[in-house]
């Protein structure tokens, strides 16, 4: 049976039914074998980043492992983008690129190229791939197939890529005599029970973070028996959403720098004190859009003033935006909650025993010993204003009220 026509076969039988691709020179007999299967469609996309993104979505709606082609050098950077997405959005999606014969190919010789467009594939995109591998051996073609996809879809899923030399694709192997893939039986990773149930017995605001895993494998209907159980806090990442009801009656929404100020906001307001979120665009029931007078007014009323996200501008972190928005209201202080540290120190005390406090401090000095108190574009921002930035550990909330109050809590650092 010719390489070609196995590779074609297989993916059907995997349940595949759809093929993205671009097509090029050196991956003219995959295409060529799928387009004669009687059951298999094949889409010419007019881009290989598009046949890329196109088997994510694939994957995404069949639920099954997505496949897209291309062809070697620039078919295979321009699929890159796809690759890399469904890696990080945990999609299983098999990348097939076309790569030259393997007479062709340099492997050891010490030149950059000697077939045209040849590269280095599987090196490559092994950074965003949970596996890749050049098949330079037809014998190996069912053996490899079995295993990138097994990987695919085991675990955490995600990408795998098969580079495939010209002069492969058009061998013929006898797939009864070739070695096949038999994947190693494993159980489910998961943490300690004992030390997760201890961990949470402890805990006092225990909260769920609920990413793309949530919405696979009957995952949604466990989350909401457990919900009911266990009543605690919820956050999605963006993939997320959808995994459990939004009325949840404790779900904060999606996760990121405007939802986690909500979450400051509401300990605040839990305490009594005072407070408004501001955003550089107003979020219905969550943050309202910034205005100068209206942060002044509040902040000459007693209020705590939150900036949350950046200044609507790329490239403005939300830590340069505090600083700005700071000296723009003539605010006293930027008060700087963290987590598992009650201050600065010279180094990460949780790493160093040795790691020395440090009560007091410029910004200059901050800059100087490369303290990672805030992005180093507010420090600088702020070294020339005459608003402090305390910085105190939020772990216990009645630091908040001390913090407010004026109490000489953490690190302060100043102007001079």
């Amino acid at each position: 049976m010719k390489v070609s026509d196995y590779i074609a076969n297989y993916l059907y039988d995997r349940g595949i039914k759809v093929v993205f691709g671009y097509q090029g020179g050196m991956v003219t007999h995959i295409i060529d074998s799928i387009g004669q299967h009687s059951k298999l469609e094949y889409i010419q996309c007019y881009h290989e980043q598009t046949a890329s993104i196109a088997a994510e979505g694939y994957s995404l709606e069949t639920g099954n492992i997505g496949c897209a082609i291309s062809s070697s050098g620039p078919g295979v950077t321009n699929m890159m983008t796809g690759i890399a997405d469904a890696y990080f959005d945990s999609i299983p999606v098999l990348y097939i690129s076309g790569q030259v014969n393997t007479y062709e190919y340099k492997y050891d010789k010490p030149i950059r190229q000697q077939g045209f467009q040849e590269m280095e594939v599987a090196e490559l995109v092994k950074p965003i791939t949970k596996y890749s591998t050049m098949v330079d051996k037809e014998e190996n073609i069912p053996y490899e197939l079995e295993k990138a996809i097994s990987i695919a879809l085991s675990g955490r899923k995600g990408p795998v890529l098969l580079d495939i030399p010209l002069n492969v694709q058009r061998a013929q192997i006898n797939p009864e005599k070739c070695k096949h893939f038999v994947a190693e039986e494993g159980s489910l990773v998961c943490p300690d029970l004992i030390e997760v149930k201890t961990l949470l017995s402890k805990a006092k605001r225990p909260m769920l973070l609920l990413g793309a895993g949530a919405l696979q494998n009957g995952a949604p209907e466990l989350i909401e028996d457990f919900l009911e159980r266990y009543p605690f806090g919820v956050v999605t990442s963006l993939r997320g959403r959808g995994s459990l009801n939004e009325s949840y009656r404790y779900y904060m929404g999606m996760v990121g720098t405007v939802i986690n100020c909500k979450a400051i906001s509401s300990i605040l307001d839990k305490l009594g004190i005072k407070n408004v979120l501001y955003s550089a665009l107003a979020v219905e029931d969550v943050a309202i859009k910034f205005d100068e007078q209206d942060a002044i007014n509040k902040l000459n009323d007693g209020y705590v003033l939150i900036f949350a996200g950046g200044l609507g501008r790329p490239g403005i972190t939300t830590d340069s935006t505090a600083a700005k928005r700071a000296i723009q209201i003539n605010a006293d202080a930027i008060l700087a909650g963290k987590n598992g540290v009650d201050g600065v120190y010279d180094k990460d005390p949780n790493k160093f025993n040795d790691a020395k406090f440090l009560k007091s401090l410029t910004y200059q000095q901050v800059l100087d010993m490369d303290l990672k108190v805030m992005d180093i574009g507010a420090i600088e921002i702020l070294k020339q204003s005459e608003v402090e930035t305390r910085v105190f550990s939020m772990e216990d909330i009645n630091n908040f009220i001390k913090v407010v109050q004026g109490e000489e809590l953490g690190t302060t650092i100043t102007k001079e």
